[in-house]
């Protein structure tokens, strides 16, 4: 990597076209010389990534590296931008515009995280691309957004957090979210599909009062209402109701939900 910076250049003097619709080729056989010379070409084809912006020794401590990639990277993009004409650059601000957009409109939906992420990811590099970077809390705070409230603790989790998360680590973080949330969803179905199950034909086996009645099968028959609402009779013919499954489950689900937001 080379350490010393672009030399400043009197852009006017070293660059006689510049970017047009109809004069790429010529445009880029005046910048490719001085990428060239400055070691930055790198940057160009997306041989040189950003390093972390943060390394984890005993504490978080801000990359040095990533510093160094940043004030490269800047120095060509101003470079570039200097090379294109005021046409060129009104779409590359439409462009922006429509970019942040969909960033602000995009949701997870039905998607898994796998497939979400990298769509955020996309969009934020071409934000980077036409000179308007973002940093990886912003990438996140854009991510987080599309999520649907099933993610409130993860949520909670990253924004209450003292020192700031790289996004490499914030999306591990999320995947494991995820599949401990979908283990408990599938929980949920499970006991649901067995409560329904077992209350068939409950609202025809009720009385007038709306209290369970004996079905005469041998059955067990649930009143629809809270336990502690069901009336309790020391008649062989009431039923006599315990916690629900639905209850088991919330109270199972919002365990799970605790322990993830002290991670």
């Amino acid at each position: 990597m080379a350490s010393s910076p672009l030399p400043p250049l009197n852009f006017g003097q070293y660059i006689n076209e510049k970017l047009t619709r109809e004069n790429y080729l010529l445009c880029k056989a005046q910048v490719m010389p001085f990428l060239y010379a400055g070691g930055y070409i790198s940057l160009i084809e997306g041989t040189e990534p950003c390093p972390d912006g943060l390394l984890t020794v005993t504490s978080q401590v801000p990359n040095p590296l990533y510093l160094q990639w940043v004030q490269r990277d800047r120095t060509v993009l101003g470079f570039l931008l200097s090379s294109l004409t005021r046409e060129v650059l009104s779409q590359l601000h439409a462009k922006l515009m429509q970019i942040s957009m969909q960033l602000a409109n995009l949701e997870k939906g039905d998607m898994t995280g796998a497939e979400y992420f990298p769509k955020v990811q996309n969009l934020a590099d071409m934000m980077a691309s036409i000179s308007k970077p973002l940093i990886d809390q912003e990438v996140i705070a854009y991510f987080l957004a599309g999520l649907e409230g099933d993610y409130d603790p993860l949520m909670a989790t990253v924004t209450l957090r003292n020192d700031p998360i790289v996004l490499s680590d914030f999306y591990v973080h999320f995947l494991n979210f995820e599949a401990r949330l979908t283990a408990c969803n599938k929980f949920t179905l499970g006991d649901g599909a067995s409560a329904n199950f077992a209350r068939g034909g409950i609202n025809q086996n009720r009385d007038q009062g709306g209290n369970c009645r004996n079905s005469g099968v041998g059955a067990m028959d649930v009143v629809d209402e809270p336990p502690h609402t069901i009336p309790m009779e020391t008649s062989p013919e009431t039923c006599v109701a315990s916690t629900p499954t639905s209850q088991r489950v919330s109270i199972r689900c919002a365990s799970f939900e605790r322990r993830s937001a002290m991670m």
